[in-house]
């Protein structure tokens, strides 16, 4: 009886130990190396994630962030002036394999650490865009298997290869439209040095382009919205 009496507390602590390790939540994945430095390659800005790296070229903090959260432009707010002006490359490894909601967690990890950013996270209703099939179906191809995942995106173009999106899941999409109030730089212009292949002034919009390239439409709709209130950042140090 002793010596059972001398068991119950212990087995009480293993079932809540094991209680406990079931309601305590995941740790935050990070990457195991990486680097953030100032881009002085120019050229397009691109998204490189593969499954034990990933890899971000000329791209700026805002764009990151919209990355990272799965927002849009319109969702940031706050902020410093060079939010949108300075760009950075990005090479980063991680041990094991992960998948692209991974490597969105790992991403947002390390802009907070390196950034040293405050954000806050709020809602509120803004217009926006429901993407649906338009009149003669989408133009869209499935991803052959062992295809790289890739996305690109500039001035004008938008190309997604084999990418876990909500949307375009594991299908390959390149898009060339003409930005709205979109003005061509100058030709002796620093600007315009950096500039790939601006797109045609007289170009389709993004909405033509869309239903004419991708069999897809947009069609105004308004609701909640995420909203990244950005209160305090850092330009990081070289590494």
């Amino acid at each position: 009886m002793k010596q059972f009496g001398k068991l119950v507390p212990a087995v009480i602590g293993l079932a809540a130990v094991a209680a406990l390790a079931q309601t305590r939540p995941a740790p935050t994945p990070t990457f195991e190396v990486a680097s953030v430095k100032l881009s002085k390659t120019g050229g397009m800005p691109g998204l490189h994630p593969e499954p034990a790296r990933f890899a971000a070229t000329n791209m700026t903090l805002k764009s990151l962030l919209m990355t990272a959260y799965s927002i849009r432009e319109d969702q940031i707010t706050g902020g410093p002036n060079w939010l949108d002006s300075d760009r950075y490359d990005i090479a980063a490894k991680c041990e094991r394999i992960s998948n692209l909601d991974d490597q969105k967690q790992m991403l947002r990890a390390l802009l907070i650490d390196r950034f040293k950013l405050r954000i806050r996270q709020t809602s509120k209703n803004v217009p926006g865009f429901d993407l649906i099939v338009a009149k003669n179906g989408p133009k869209l191809r499935t991803a052959k298997e062992g295809e790289p995942s890739f996305r690109r995106f500039g001035l004008g173009r938008l190309a997604v290869q084999n990418a876990p999106m909500p949307t375009f899941a594991r299908l390959l999409v390149e898009l060339r439209f003409t930005p709205e109030n979109y003005q061509p730089k100058p030709p002796d212009s620093d600007e315009s040095k950096h500039e790939p292949a601006p797109p045609d002034p007289n170009g389709s919009s993004i909405f033509t382009a869309l239903q004419e390239q991708l069999g897809l439409k947009l069609e105004s709709k308004k609701g909640p919205a995420e909203i990244l209130i950005i209160d305090h950042a850092e330009k990081p140090s070289e590494n």
